[in-house]
């Protein structure tokens, strides 16, 4: 098994960091979500209904971004996925505060945040040689008593 280069150790940690600082805010941003929500009368069950929306479509956009990062790129899939995830924040600011709004904005929401871990997991076993199985350092084998 080949060694990595230094290279393809740079842009893997480069990977890392992204994900690591995605990770970050969305925990952050989704544990206050439902108390936005309720600022602006959301009740509790709707309030579950807007975050049940948003893994719905997350799903959905799952399955999608395999596929699409196959034939059309990691790049444009993951930079699409961020772009639209970060909009839509902004929407949250920008629009009406009911139901609705809420309810759309949170399936776009879902829908381009899920796109990110597939993404990035591609990208990440796309670096290094498939001889290495997508891992930076050799596997240790098991053993055995």
């Amino acid at each position: 098994m080949t060694e990595p280069t230094r290279e393809m150790k740079r842009n893997y940690w480069v990977l890392i960091a992204s994900m690591v600082s995605l990770q970050v805010t969305s925990s952050t941003i989704y544990m206050v979500m439902p108390v936005f929500f309720s600022n602006y009368g959301i009740s509790m069950s709707d309030n579950g209904y807007l975050i049940a929306v948003g893994t719905f479509a997350g799903v959905v956009s799952a399955f999608l971004a395999g596929k699409y990062s196959d034939t059309h790129g990691r790049k444009p899939i993951l930079l699409g996925g961020a772009v639209v995830y970060a909009i839509v924040f902004f929407l949250f600011a920008a629009l009406s505060k009911d139901y609705a709004t809420f309810l759309i904005l949170r399936f776009i929401e879902g829908f381009a945040y899920y796109v990110t871990p597939v993404a990035i997991t591609a990208m990440a076993a796309d670096i290094f040689p498939p001889a290495r199985g997508g891992r930076l350092w050799p596997s240790t084998p098991c053993r055995t008593a």
